[in-house]
């Protein structure tokens, strides 16, 4: 195609998110590829979530043993768990969606918050 050609092109071959693309300068060939950022109005999933099956099975939280540091977590400090999950998923301290950066900070933010709420509920 040459330079300046004008084409409809598909997300991950996913026929309802379409945008265009302008072929680059020098033009194309065919089986050549090149990269075009996306543009802002495309809707985008914001997590990959894999699906199929589950990779470990119902009663598989013992298969590390009883004293498993994840286990343990989940049982005893269910928000610094929480936090955690909640840093994968890429959200704030709050629960809102965020880029990865302000994401960053949020287990630290809520380990600091349980943290105070335990000095202050002790006192």
């Amino acid at each position: 195609m040459p330079e300046g050609y004008v084409f409809e092109a598909e997300v991950g071959n996913d026929s309802d998110r379409k945008f265009t693309v302008e072929v680059p300068a020098g033009g194309v060939k065919e089986g050549d590829l090149f990269l075009v950022p996306l543009p802002d109005n495309i809707d985008t999933p914001r997590l990959k979530i894999p699906t199929g099956n589950w990779k470990d099975g119902l009663c598989s939280f013992f298969s590390h043993g009883i004293c498993h540091a994840h286990l343990c977590c989940s049982i005893f400090c269910t928000q610094i768990a929480m936090a955690q999950v909640m840093k994968r998923f890429q959200l704030t301290w709050i629960g809102e969606p965020a880029p990865s950066s302000a994401a960053k900070s949020t287990f630290l933010i809520v380990v600091a918050l349980v943290f105070s709420y335990s000095i202050y509920a002790v006192s």
